[in-house]
Protein backbone atom coordinates (compact mmCIF):
# COMPACT_ATOMS: atom_id res chain seq x y z
CA UNK A 1 0.00 0.00 0.00
CA UNK A 2 2.95 2.36 0.62
CA UNK A 3 3.76 2.12 -3.10
CA UNK A 4 0.20 3.21 -3.92
CA UNK A 5 0.50 6.21 -1.57
CA UNK A 6 3.77 7.21 -3.23
CA UNK A 7 2.21 6.81 -6.68
CA UNK A 8 -0.70 9.06 -5.70
CA UNK A 9 1.61 11.71 -4.22
CA UNK A 10 3.87 11.71 -7.29
CA UNK A 11 1.00 11.87 -9.79
CA UNK A 12 -0.80 14.64 -7.92
CA UNK A 13 2.39 16.68 -7.86
CA UNK A 14 3.02 16.03 -11.56
CA UNK A 15 -0.46 17.38 -12.36
CA UNK A 16 0.01 20.41 -10.13
CA UNK A 17 -2.49 19.29 -7.49
CA UNK A 18 -1.36 20.20 -3.98
CA UNK A 19 -2.30 17.79 -1.19
CA UNK A 20 -1.96 18.18 2.56
CA UNK A 21 -2.09 14.44 3.16
CA UNK A 22 -2.49 11.08 1.42
CA UNK A 23 -3.55 8.15 3.60
CA UNK A 24 -4.35 4.51 2.95
CA UNK A 25 -8.08 3.85 3.10
CA UNK A 26 -8.99 0.38 1.89
CA UNK A 27 -8.35 -1.96 -0.96
CA UNK A 28 -10.17 -4.55 -3.02
CA UNK A 29 -9.73 -6.84 -5.99
CA UNK A 30 -9.40 -3.95 -8.41
CA UNK A 31 -7.78 -1.00 -6.61
CA UNK A 32 -5.92 0.48 -3.73
CA UNK A 33 -7.92 3.40 -2.38
CA UNK A 34 -6.38 6.43 -0.67
CA UNK A 35 -8.00 9.35 1.12
CA UNK A 36 -6.57 12.64 -0.08
CA UNK A 37 -6.95 15.99 1.67
CA UNK A 38 -6.23 18.81 -0.77
CA UNK A 39 -4.71 22.13 0.20
CA UNK A 40 -8.06 23.85 -0.38
CA UNK A 41 -9.68 21.59 2.23
CA UNK A 42 -11.54 19.23 -0.11
CA UNK A 43 -11.57 15.55 0.85
CA UNK A 44 -11.03 13.24 -2.12
CA UNK A 45 -10.63 9.57 -2.93
CA UNK A 46 -7.83 8.36 -5.20
CA UNK A 47 -8.19 4.93 -6.81
CA UNK A 48 -5.02 3.19 -7.94
CA UNK A 49 -5.37 0.06 -10.13
CA UNK A 50 -3.61 -2.98 -8.70
CA UNK A 51 -0.42 -4.07 -10.43
CA UNK A 52 -1.87 -7.37 -11.66
CA UNK A 53 -4.42 -5.46 -13.75
CA UNK A 54 -7.66 -7.04 -12.54
CA UNK A 55 -10.58 -6.64 -14.89
CA UNK A 56 -14.20 -7.54 -14.10
CA UNK A 57 -15.37 -10.95 -15.31
CA UNK A 58 -17.61 -9.51 -17.98
CA UNK A 59 -15.05 -7.02 -19.32
CA UNK A 60 -14.27 -7.80 -22.99
CA UNK A 61 -10.71 -8.35 -24.14
CA UNK A 62 -9.39 -5.56 -26.28
CA UNK A 63 -11.79 -2.93 -24.96
CA UNK A 64 -11.04 0.68 -25.87
CA UNK A 65 -11.66 2.04 -22.36
CA UNK A 66 -10.60 1.08 -18.86
CA UNK A 67 -12.75 0.24 -15.83
CA UNK A 68 -11.80 3.64 -14.36
CA UNK A 69 -13.11 5.38 -17.49
CA UNK A 70 -16.28 3.27 -17.45
CA UNK A 71 -16.82 4.19 -13.81
CA UNK A 72 -16.51 7.91 -14.60
CA UNK A 73 -19.07 7.53 -17.40
CA UNK A 74 -21.52 5.64 -15.18
CA UNK A 75 -21.27 8.20 -12.38
CA UNK A 76 -22.01 10.99 -14.86
CA UNK A 77 -25.14 9.17 -16.11
CA UNK A 78 -26.78 8.42 -12.78
CA UNK A 79 -29.35 10.82 -11.36
CA UNK A 80 -31.27 10.58 -8.11
CA UNK A 81 -28.60 8.47 -6.38
CA UNK A 82 -25.87 9.89 -4.16
CA UNK A 83 -22.68 9.54 -6.17
CA UNK A 84 -19.45 11.45 -6.43
CA UNK A 85 -19.11 13.94 -9.24
CA UNK A 86 -17.47 12.31 -12.29
CA UNK A 87 -13.94 11.11 -11.71
CA UNK A 88 -10.96 13.06 -12.93
CA UNK A 89 -8.55 10.51 -14.38
CA UNK A 90 -4.91 11.54 -14.08
CA UNK A 91 -2.65 9.99 -16.69
CA UNK A 92 0.32 8.12 -15.33
CA UNK A 93 1.82 4.67 -14.70
CA UNK A 94 -0.49 3.66 -13.20
CA UNK A 95 -3.26 6.19 -13.85
CA UNK A 96 -5.44 7.18 -10.90
CA UNK A 97 -9.04 8.31 -10.59
CA UNK A 98 -9.69 11.24 -8.28
CA UNK A 99 -13.21 11.92 -6.99
CA UNK A 100 -14.85 13.63 -3.97
CA UNK A 101 -15.24 11.58 -0.80
CA UNK A 102 -18.91 10.83 -0.15
CA UNK A 103 -20.19 11.45 3.40
CA UNK A 104 -20.98 8.45 5.57
CA UNK A 105 -19.49 5.00 5.64
CA UNK A 106 -20.38 1.53 4.34
CA UNK A 107 -22.81 -0.39 6.58
CA UNK A 108 -20.55 -3.40 6.02
CA UNK A 109 -17.97 -1.77 8.31
CA UNK A 110 -20.55 -1.45 11.06
CA UNK A 111 -21.67 -5.04 10.49
CA UNK A 112 -18.10 -6.31 10.90
CA UNK A 113 -17.17 -4.08 13.85
CA UNK A 114 -20.34 -4.03 15.92
CA UNK A 115 -22.99 -6.05 14.15
CA UNK A 116 -26.32 -4.94 12.74
CA UNK A 117 -29.76 -6.10 13.81
CA UNK A 118 -31.89 -8.02 11.35
CA UNK A 119 -34.32 -5.09 11.31
CA UNK A 120 -31.51 -2.71 10.31
CA UNK A 121 -30.38 -5.01 7.50
CA UNK A 122 -33.96 -5.38 6.25
CA UNK A 123 -34.34 -1.59 6.15
CA UNK A 124 -31.04 -1.32 4.30
CA UNK A 125 -32.18 -3.93 1.79
CA UNK A 126 -35.43 -2.03 1.18
CA UNK A 127 -33.46 1.18 0.55
CA UNK A 128 -30.99 -0.66 -1.69
CA UNK A 129 -33.88 -1.98 -3.76
CA UNK A 130 -35.07 1.57 -4.34
CA UNK A 131 -31.56 2.72 -5.22
CA UNK A 132 -31.05 -0.13 -7.68
CA UNK A 133 -34.34 0.69 -9.40
CA UNK A 134 -33.11 4.27 -9.82
CA UNK A 135 -29.85 3.06 -11.35
CA UNK A 136 -31.76 0.82 -13.76
CA UNK A 137 -33.70 3.80 -15.13
CA UNK A 138 -30.63 4.70 -17.17
CA UNK A 139 -30.94 3.24 -20.66
CA UNK A 140 -28.00 2.51 -22.92
CA UNK A 141 -27.65 5.46 -25.30
CA UNK A 142 -28.55 4.52 -28.85
CA UNK A 143 -26.67 7.29 -30.62
CA UNK A 144 -23.60 7.78 -28.43
CA UNK A 145 -20.51 5.59 -28.07
CA UNK A 146 -20.08 4.14 -24.58
CA UNK A 147 -16.98 2.90 -22.80
CA UNK A 148 -19.15 0.82 -20.48
CA UNK A 149 -19.14 -2.81 -21.67
CA UNK A 150 -22.35 -4.54 -22.66
CA UNK A 151 -22.94 -8.02 -21.28
CA UNK A 152 -22.65 -10.89 -23.71
CA UNK A 153 -26.01 -11.70 -25.28
CA UNK A 154 -27.70 -8.55 -23.97
CA UNK A 155 -30.13 -6.70 -26.25
CA UNK A 156 -28.51 -3.27 -26.83
CA UNK A 157 -31.90 -1.62 -27.32
CA UNK A 158 -33.17 -2.81 -23.93
CA UNK A 159 -29.96 -2.71 -21.92
CA UNK A 160 -29.92 -0.77 -18.64
CA UNK A 161 -27.09 0.55 -16.53
CA UNK A 162 -25.95 -2.10 -14.04
CA UNK A 163 -23.71 -1.64 -11.02
CA UNK A 164 -22.68 -5.32 -10.91
CA UNK A 165 -21.04 -5.11 -7.47
CA UNK A 166 -23.91 -3.86 -5.31
CA UNK A 167 -23.60 -4.89 -1.66
CA UNK A 168 -23.30 -3.48 1.85
CA UNK A 169 -19.69 -2.50 1.26
CA UNK A 170 -20.44 -0.40 -1.82
CA UNK A 171 -23.20 1.78 -0.42
CA UNK A 172 -22.47 4.47 2.15
CA UNK A 173 -24.83 5.78 4.76
CA UNK A 174 -25.34 7.47 8.10
CA UNK A 175 -27.21 6.39 11.19
CA UNK A 176 -30.61 7.99 11.68
CA UNK A 177 -32.30 8.88 14.96
CA UNK A 178 -33.93 5.45 15.24
CA UNK A 179 -30.55 3.69 15.24
CA UNK A 180 -31.15 2.60 11.67
CA UNK A 181 -29.31 3.47 8.50
CA UNK A 182 -30.03 5.97 5.75
CA UNK A 183 -28.20 5.33 2.50
CA UNK A 184 -26.54 8.48 1.20
CA UNK A 185 -24.59 7.21 -1.79
CA UNK A 186 -23.20 4.43 -3.96
CA UNK A 187 -19.50 3.84 -4.62
CA UNK A 188 -17.21 1.61 -6.69
CA UNK A 189 -18.71 1.55 -10.17
CA UNK A 190 -15.74 -0.10 -11.89
CA UNK A 191 -17.68 -3.33 -12.53
CA UNK A 192 -20.55 -1.46 -14.22
CA UNK A 193 -22.07 -2.77 -17.44
CA UNK A 194 -25.04 -2.48 -19.78
CA UNK A 195 -27.45 -5.40 -19.67
CA UNK A 196 -30.73 -6.80 -18.35
CA UNK A 197 -31.92 -5.78 -14.88
CA UNK A 198 -31.73 -9.38 -13.67
CA UNK A 199 -27.93 -9.45 -14.01
CA UNK A 200 -27.62 -7.13 -11.00
CA UNK A 201 -29.88 -9.41 -8.97
CA UNK A 202 -27.71 -12.39 -9.87
CA UNK A 203 -24.65 -10.61 -8.49
CA UNK A 204 -26.53 -9.93 -5.26
CA UNK A 205 -27.21 -13.64 -4.92
CA UNK A 206 -23.48 -14.24 -4.58
CA UNK A 207 -23.01 -11.61 -1.88
CA UNK A 208 -25.78 -9.88 0.10
CA UNK A 209 -28.48 -12.53 -0.31
CA UNK A 210 -26.09 -15.44 0.11
CA UNK A 211 -25.51 -14.32 3.71
CA UNK A 212 -28.86 -12.59 4.33
CA UNK A 213 -31.46 -14.48 2.26
CA UNK A 214 -34.33 -12.93 4.24
CA UNK A 215 -33.28 -9.54 2.83
CA UNK A 216 -34.59 -10.43 -0.63
CA UNK A 217 -38.25 -9.66 0.11
CA UNK A 218 -37.69 -6.11 1.43
CA UNK A 219 -35.24 -5.51 -1.43
CA UNK A 220 -37.85 -6.52 -4.02
CA UNK A 221 -40.45 -4.38 -2.23
CA UNK A 222 -38.22 -1.31 -2.46
CA UNK A 223 -37.42 -2.07 -6.09
CA UNK A 224 -41.11 -2.43 -6.95
CA UNK A 225 -42.03 0.81 -5.16
CA UNK A 226 -39.39 2.79 -7.05
CA UNK A 227 -39.76 1.15 -10.47
CA UNK A 228 -43.39 0.06 -10.67
CA UNK A 229 -42.13 -3.35 -11.84
CA UNK A 230 -43.01 -6.56 -10.05
CA UNK A 231 -39.97 -8.78 -9.78
CA UNK A 232 -41.33 -12.22 -8.86
CA UNK A 233 -39.31 -13.64 -5.98
CA UNK A 234 -39.36 -17.24 -7.22
CA UNK A 235 -38.08 -16.19 -10.64
CA UNK A 236 -35.30 -14.08 -9.14
CA UNK A 237 -34.30 -16.92 -6.82
CA UNK A 238 -34.18 -19.40 -9.69
CA UNK A 239 -31.87 -17.12 -11.71
CA UNK A 240 -29.60 -16.59 -8.70
CA UNK A 241 -29.43 -20.35 -8.06
CA UNK A 242 -28.54 -21.09 -11.68
CA UNK A 243 -25.81 -18.44 -11.71
CA UNK A 244 -24.35 -19.62 -8.39
CA UNK A 245 -24.22 -23.22 -9.62
CA UNK A 246 -22.34 -22.14 -12.74
CA UNK A 247 -19.96 -19.97 -10.74
CA UNK A 248 -19.17 -22.81 -8.34
CA UNK A 249 -17.87 -24.77 -11.30
CA UNK A 250 -16.04 -22.03 -13.20
CA UNK A 251 -15.22 -19.44 -10.52
CA UNK A 252 -15.42 -21.07 -7.08
CA UNK A 253 -14.91 -18.72 -4.12
CA UNK A 254 -11.61 -18.87 -2.25
CA UNK A 255 -13.44 -19.35 1.06
CA UNK A 256 -14.85 -22.80 1.86
CA UNK A 257 -17.41 -21.09 4.07
CA UNK A 258 -18.73 -19.02 1.16
CA UNK A 259 -18.81 -22.12 -1.05
CA UNK A 260 -20.96 -23.89 1.54
CA UNK A 261 -23.29 -20.88 1.69
CA UNK A 262 -23.66 -20.87 -2.08
CA UNK A 263 -24.52 -24.57 -2.09
CA UNK A 264 -27.11 -23.98 0.63
CA UNK A 265 -28.72 -21.16 -1.37
CA UNK A 266 -28.70 -23.25 -4.55
CA UNK A 267 -30.64 -25.92 -2.68
CA UNK A 268 -33.08 -23.33 -1.29
CA UNK A 269 -33.60 -21.30 -4.46
CA UNK A 270 -33.30 -23.93 -7.18
CA UNK A 271 -36.09 -26.11 -8.60
CA UNK A 272 -37.57 -28.40 -5.98
CA UNK A 273 -37.42 -32.11 -6.71
CA UNK A 274 -40.63 -34.10 -6.48
CA UNK A 275 -40.69 -37.52 -5.05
Amino acid sequence: MSAAISAVRDLLARHGIRARSVQAAWGGREHHVCKVLLEDGRAMVAKVPLAHGYRPRHWPDGGTSSPLEAEAEAIALVRGVGVATPSVILDGEPPIALQPLLPGRPPEQELIERGLSRASVETLCWQMGRVMATIHRVKRPADTASGIPILSGADPDRARLLHMDFHLGNVVGVRDLRDGWRITGVVDWTCCAWGPRTADFVELGASLFATNPWGLDPFLLGYREASGLRMIREHVQAEMAEALAERLVHEPPESDQIARLWKLRIAEWGPKKRG
